[in-house]
């Protein structure tokens, strides 16, 4: 570890000391009788309940003890974790929430039909990814309420996405640091448009961006392009890459693809199960070694949902086996008790002072973490 990091590191450890007493469940690792899904769903709903607008807020900060303003981007993909949760409960109250997260999507959706994000001075900052994410909350709630405003929007946030788009399949224009291999869920996010309503467009671009994220493998199926500086990626940033390629392998039935998403996670199991530590690692630089001194949780719940995909198709235990692992220690690391601020949260590291967002909870981890849960259960009745 290099001394930037020993220092960084030591300074988050001393910054937690403070304020661990507030929060006594906060990486107890207490497992037991606790409904990790209630639990979960509930800080998701009270966390919207507090935002000063309908969308999510981003995180709840632990050594401030304050949220941040909402995210568009993860308030975007939210809305399919209510509409999945709904199918399981009937709950009339997850559609609720979930409309009330989409109408304030169609609130700040900019003119172009891009979306975007606030930066610190208040301006606000197009994003493909982001865009991308929030289409599929808005395919989502169109197909739950048949409102065609929702439809309308997504397919203006789907245009401009293509019309931005470069000949040779990336994004370059409105993104971190150029062309990002992340961006197989931005394609897919086309994909599902193209499913609501045809549109020969939304096809050909989507499959136009997957062909150049497929370029950026290795011979050692590690994906070039995927960090959001110039650092080893977050396993949160290789799983969005996996996913994206898989799901978009689903709708393409495209054999190839699938294989090479695949042909990823199997090296992260394969690495994992020569370590040490029970949670994945939180970075993997090109050679497919964990250099992080934390674990990114948000990508430990990511990679499990994409092991349950395919152990629910293929039948491989040791996907099964990988994800179960997985979220066993996530249920154990989940906060069981506190406020409702905190109550059912996943933090974003393991230590909680890990260089993952540190000393945060931030609602996709809790959003994937329940995601993940879900899909343990369909496979539980396999």
């Amino acid at each position: 570890m290099s001394i930037k990091k020993k220092i960084n590191y030591w300074r988050n450890y001393l910054l937690y000391s403070r304020y661990k007493n507030k929060y006594p469940g906060l990486g107890s690792n207490s497992a037991g009788q606790h409904d990790n899904l209630d639990l979960a769903l509930n800080w998701i709903l009270n966390t919207h309940k507090a935002s000063k607008d309908k969308g999510v807020p981003a995180v709840y900060h632990l050594s401030s003890a304050i949220y941040l303003q909402s995210y568009r981007e993860t308030t975007g993909y939210i809305i399919c974790t209510l509409l999945d949760l709904h199918q399981k409960s009937a709950d009339p109250l997850l559609i609720k929430h979930a409309i009330e997260m989409a109408d304030w999507e169609l609130s700040v959706q900019d003119p172009s039909g891009g979306f975007g994000e606030i930066h610190p001075d208040g301006k606000e900052v197009l994003k493909v990814f982001n865009t991308g994410q929030i289409i599929f909350g808005l395919c989502d709630i169109y197909q739950q309420t048949k409102d065609r405003k929702y439809l309308a929007a997504a397919q203006k946030a789907g245009d401009w996405l293509c019309e931005i788009q470069e000949a040779d399949g990336t994004w370059q224009q409105h993104t971190t640091l150029g062309p990002k291999s992340y961006h197989s869920r931005v394609a897919w996010s086309l994909l599902e448009l193209d499913a609501c309503e045809p549109n020969k467009l939304y096809m050909e671009k989507a499959k136009a961006n997957l062909d150049w994220v497929l370029s950026c493998y290795q011979a050692n199926n590690y994906i070039s392009n995927t960090s959001l500086n110039y650092k080893s990626p977050w396993t949160h940033l290789i799983a969005y890459t996996i996913r994206g390629l898989y799901e978009s392998a689903q709708l393409l039935n495209d054999n190839h693809m699938e294989a090479k998403a695949i042909a990823t996670l199997d090296e992260i199991i394969k690495t994992h199960s020569g370590s040490h530590n029970p949670l994945v690692n939180g970075t993997f630089n090109a050679n497919w070694q964990g250099d992080a001194n934390y674990s990114c949780l948000t990508g430990n719940a990511q990679l499990a949902i994409i092991a349950y995909r395919y152990y629910a198709k293929s039948k491989n235990a040791i996907y099964r086996q990988f994800a179960d692992g997985q979220m066993e220690l996530l249920n154990q690391i989940q906060i069981k008790t506190g406020p409702a601020t905190v109550k059912g949260g996943i933090t974003g590291s393991m230590p909680v002072y890990g260089d993952y967002c540190p000393h945060q909870i931030p609602n996709w981890a809790v959003k994937f973490y329940i995601d993940a849960l879900l899909l343990q259960e369909q496979c539980n009745a396999i």
